[in-house]
């Protein structure tokens, strides 16, 4: 999967696989705060962004199909439009 990176397979033991561990920060590292409330969010249709990336740092590559879409802009800034499919 291109957007979780690279990832390796290993062959264990059902009890190690099942043993208790740290989760894994996957999602924790990708998640982002909005500043204000997203008033009524599961009844938008269409949430428009923009991200400012730290000291101005090249944002990563966003994933765009035919509900999110992403424009970057100069110094670290990429403007995200996210839109709801129909049902």
């Amino acid at each position: 999967m291109p957007l979780l990176g690279e990832m390796e397979a290993v062959r264990t033991t059902k009890e190690r696989a099942l043993a208790p561990s740290e989760p894994a920060e996957l999602l924790a590292q990708t998640l982002v705060a909005p500043e204000g409330k997203i008033e009524r969010p599961r009844e938008a249709k269409r949430i428009s962004s923009r991200i400012a990336f730290k000291g101005g740092a090249k944002p990563p590559a966003f994933p765009s199909d035919a509900r999110q879409s992403v424009k970057l802009g100069a110094a670290g800034i990429a403007a995200l439009d996210i839109i709801k499919p129909a049902p």
